[in-house]
């Protein structure tokens, strides 16, 4: 379920596009969690009503699944822009999730007619392997080459070898489900082989997958690195490092398999240890911890404990798995052990719990308040001419609104939002002041009036060219441009980037100034830029604009628009060609 709510977050900003209603996310949120309960409740004491409950969560589980697999998916397929590597790692793993809930609801349905308590061993083994691997490692495997390369500062994934990875996985984990589920339906002496053979196809794809990641090579000094908090790059790295011991202890013991032996319980569950534990529980840790204080504009509470968390889970994971991880037979110590295990991980789980609770619902965080009266900035000195037009810092807010409908959207823009409601328009502009206007609303009052002057000379009917009247020279606004070894073209990419305009004012964002770096790797394109007024409500339509521009340059594969507030845009970045535009000398 918290992948689900991490999944629903993340994939519109992956792909551009609208949300998810929230009232469809509730509804999964509360059929998932009805049928949790039901399930919790009922397969202990499969005895009158329970067993009927017992084959109802089954079925509600599988409505849950199959909507947030049909409402994710629809993001991904939705999307206007070209479809993206990672596309088909969350695909896959959505269709592995709608396959494992599927035989969740088989057993439990045949559970409960049987009035067992628990499922059927091998649809029980195939439904775990189908989760791990399937539905786990992909989605992981998924975010990691959408955000990794940005978030670390990786060199480009080796695409060839990501995209064999991925038929890989899939396919010899379509023939190890039904292998290890066979013998559920008679005779099927070819399982165990067929079995084995899996086993060591999915290893060599998992592997693949790491080396094409990249994820432990050294960062590239010239990658556009993302801030992070602190021990994120431990983190992922201790994540994947689990991953490979959990692959390796799975081909271990099916190779002790071929030489006539068996799994013992415990180190099975050491297997899976390292693949929910060690690495698919530091890896959702370690996203949540860099991408929740974004979500939601809150720091973490308390920083100095977020490598602490990390620990504790390597620690209790080391605890749980290495102790029984080649042994059948168990000793009082190794029991001491994962008792121990349990404990650091729980106190590193509460840990990473309480930081995340607190980020997505303002508990123990101080949340800045707007200053109501700030004291006024001293005067800088201006280099260059700022932006003339009519709209002063004394005049009242309802004198700003006659002279452009565009003062308004600015104004809301800027976070004046009350105006958005007419009655309250009707009862405040007259009475408050332009600069007053900037004090409730913690804003820069020369930006702002700047800004709103802007808006107005855009939409001001331009009167016809002077004959003699000089034309200003031509010239983008200084943009940060790095090409490392790629054969995407610069022209290609700025003249997309030209294609693409903020919907207020009729400049593009290169000469409006709203483009501060861009970075291409390979087929990688990263795009750091800003927006006119900070908190914009159409950033979202702005970075669209943006991605399916670059999305469609030749050779561009990924494309990452990092929005920021930091340094805020000013009319002296626009280029000489805008200030023409705009009627700015």
């Amino acid at each position: 379920m918290f992948i689900m709510g991490m999944a629903f977050h993340i994939l519109p900003r992956f792909k551009a596009v609208n949300p998810v209603d929230s009232r469809l996310v509730l509804a999964v949120f509360w059929i998932m969690s009805l049928g949790v309960l039901v399930r919790v409740n009922a397969q202990p004491h499969p005895q009158g009503v329970l067993v009927a409950l017992l084959g109802a969560s089954g079925v509600i589980e599988f409505a849950g699944v199959a909507m947030f697999a049909g409402l994710a998916g629809g993001l991904l397929l939705r999307s206007r822009e070209r479809r993206e590597p990672f596309d088909r790692f969350i695909l896959a793993s959505l269709a592995w999730l709608v396959v494992v809930a599927g035989i969740n609801g088989y057993l439990a349905l045949r559970a409960a007619g049987a009035g067992d308590r628990v499922l059927d061993v091998t649809g029980d083994a195939a439904l775990l392997w189908a989760s791990v691997y399937g539905f786990v490692l992909l989605f992981i495997l998924g975010v990691s080459f959408r955000v990794l390369p940005f978030f670390l500062g990786l060199p480009p994934p080796h695409g060839r070898l990501r995209d064999a990875a991925l038929v890989t996985i899939v396919a010899a984990l379509a023939i190890r489900v039904i292998a290890v589920w066979a013998p559920a339906f008679g005779d099927a002496p070819w399982a165990a082989n067929v079995t084995y053979a899996s086993t060591f196809a999915l290893a060599m794809g998992v592997c693949a997958a790491v080396v094409a990641l990249r994820v432990f090579e050294a960062p590239d000094p010239n990658a556009p690195v993302a801030p992070a908090p602190s021990g994120f790059g431990f983190a992922v790295r201790a994540a994947y490092v689990w991953l490979l011991i959990g692959v390796a202890l799975d081909v271990y013991w099916r190779l002790r398999e071929l030489e006539g032996g068996f799994t013992p319980y415990y180190a099975g569950g050491a297997v899976r240890h390292a693949f929910l534990l060690g690495f698919a529980t530091l890896m959702i840790m370690a996203i949540a911890y860099r991408t929740l204080p974004v979500f939601s504009g809150r720091d973490l509470p308390w920083p100095q404990l977020v490598v602490p968390s990390f620990l504790l889970v390597v620690a209790g994971a080391a605890l749980r798995v290495f102790p029984v991880a080649f042994t059948a037979a168990l000793a009082d110590l190794d029991y001491k052990l994962m008792v121990t295990a349990g404990f650091l991980t729980f106190f590193g789980l509460a840990i990473f719990g309480a930081q995340a609770a607190s980020v997505m619902y303002g508990w123990w965080t101080r949340v800045a308040a707007p200053a109501l009266a700030p004291e006024p900035a001293a005067a800088e000195p201006e280099e260059r001419p700022r932006p003339q037009g009519p709209v002063r810092g004394d005049m009242t807010v309802a004198e700003a609104l006659k002279l452009s409908p565009a003062v308004l959207q600015v104004l809301i823009d800027y976070g004046f939002r009350p105006l958005a409601d007419p009655e309250t328009r009707e009862r405040m502009a007259p009475t408050i002041t332009i600069e007053k206007a900037a004090a409730v609303i913690n804003a820069d009052p020369r930006a702002l009036i700047d800004t709103l002057n802007i808006a107005v000379a855009a939409t001001a009917p331009r009167p016809p060219s002077r004959p003699g009247e000089a034309t200003p020279s031509e010239g983008p606004a200084p943009i940060e441009m790095k090409f490392i070894d790629t054969p995407v073209s610069q022209d290609l990419v700025m003249t997309a980037l030209k294609s693409c305009y903020d919907p207020e004012i009729p400049v593009n964002v290169v000469d409006l100034g709203l483009v501060y770096k861009v970075v291409v790797r390979e087929a990688y394109v990263h795009v750091t830029m800003t927006l006119t007024a900070p908190g914009c409500p159409m950033a979202d339509e702005v970075e669209r604009q943006v991605r399916e521009a670059l999305l469609a340059v030749p050779g561009a594969e990924t494309v990452d628009v990092d929005m920021v507030q930091e340094p805020a845009w000013t009319p002296e970045r626009m280029s000489p060609e805008a200030r023409a535009q705009l009627g700015w000398g």
